[in-house]
């Protein structure tokens, strides 16, 4: 079986029990998962995208109306590709957080490498305490790129987003 038949599986079984997990199954499924993502899909790990990855990423900086000058977090960011790809393009703050330690680990290693660290601070954190993790009217912007359907308190989620 093919990596990316392993993927789909993989997510498959996430997707089909979403309800029943804890950010801890999350964090383990992605501690576990995250180089077979990379394997298939590379540094930016965005399932659902067009062939040209960039044209995915410059159709968010406009969509998401990203701009210079701009807060921004990126919550369930992975290893930090869109991030990384933002901060290069544009010259902005971003705050990205991933619940799983390895692509925490992961992230940071390649921010410094891509010299972003000045622009991109990247933590392993849930994103479920975001309002806990950062003031009111911090962010201009809060993307949630793939990352807000793992979330099991969606409304919550939300309501914490938009404070």
């Amino acid at each position: 079986m093919s990596q990316k038949d392993q993927i789909q599986i993989a997510q498959e079984n996430l997707d089909t029990h979403l309800h029943q997990l804890t950010p801890e199954h999350v964090r383990t499924f992605y501690n576990e998962f995250t180089e077979k993502f990379r394997a298939v899909y590379g540094d930016i790990i965005q399932a659902y995208r067009t062939k040209n990855v960039n044209d995915y990423l410059d159709y968010t900086i406009k969509s998401a109306d990203l701009k210079d000058g701009q807060v921004i977090l990126d919550a369930g960011c992975g290893i930090g590709g869109p991030s990384r790809y933002f901060a290069s393009k544009l010259d902005l703050k971003i705050e990205a957080c991933t619940i799983s330690d390895y692509q925490a680990e992961t992230g940071k290693k390649l921010i410094e490498d891509a010299i972003l660290s000045n622009k991109v601070n990247l933590q392993r954190a849930d994103y479920h305490d975001i309002k806990t993790l950062y003031p009111a009217n911090h962010f201009d912007r809060v993307l949630f790129l793939e990352s807000f359907g793992h979330s099991p308190k969606k409304k919550e989620l939300i309501e914490s987003a938009w404070q």
